[in-house]
């Protein structure tokens, strides 16, 4: 087999095309059995338990964090993106039954935003204590993962960005809750 057939960057836009495409199809799966289950009203046990407010930990972290990244220079983090600093903002609202989302933004720091990504969606949020976890998903099927711990508004952390199931950035993640 020619060692020259597949390089680095091919290797990289297949596991991408494959994360697309993985992507794709969980979202055709899901959205099966969501028609299928649209056709009858949830038990109201179930429907009072999804309209619970939100508590008092996940209102407090609802509005605009605005921050940086810096990209580590290790193993796990594309060679160019070594040091890629980027200006970040996610706005986090109450989403249906008791969910947070919102979106996220990207600009440029001293490289562009990976694959230019500047924009994404919350998938999810979640506080437990002072520890925030939030999951953005970008508009070429790349998710990033953002965790730290909220000190008065103040976030220090680290976020990891996958797709096809490995990881090709990951870094530190400072933030401010602005607004």
């Amino acid at each position: 087999m020619n060692s020259n057939r597949f390089p680095a960057n091919h290797f990289f836009a297949a596991a991408i095309i494959g994360a697309v495409i993985a992507i794709a199809l969980a979202g055709c799966a899901s959205g099966a059995s969501d028609s299928a289950d649209s056709a009858s009203a949830p038990p109201p046990a179930a429907t009072a338990a999804s309209d619970a407010p939100l508590t008092p930990a996940q209102k407090g972290i609802l509005g605009v964090w605005e921050g940086t990244t810096l990209a580590s220079c290790g193993v796990m983090t594309i060679r160019v993106r070594c040091n890629a600093e980027q200006n970040v903002s996610i706005t986090l609202v109450q989403a249906k039954n008791s969910k947070i989302g919102g979106f996220y933004t990207c600009a440029y720091g001293n490289l562009n935003c990976y694959n230019m990504n500047t924009t994404g969606n919350v998938a999810y949020a979640k506080v437990i204590g002072n520890q925030i976890s939030i999951m953005v998903m970008m508009p070429d099927g790349t998710a990033c993962r953002f965790n730290g711990r909220n000190d008065n508004g103040n976030v220090i952390g680290g976020y990891e960005c996958s797709a096809g199931g490995g990881t090709f950035e990951q870094g530190a993640w400072r933030s401010r809750h602005s607004y």
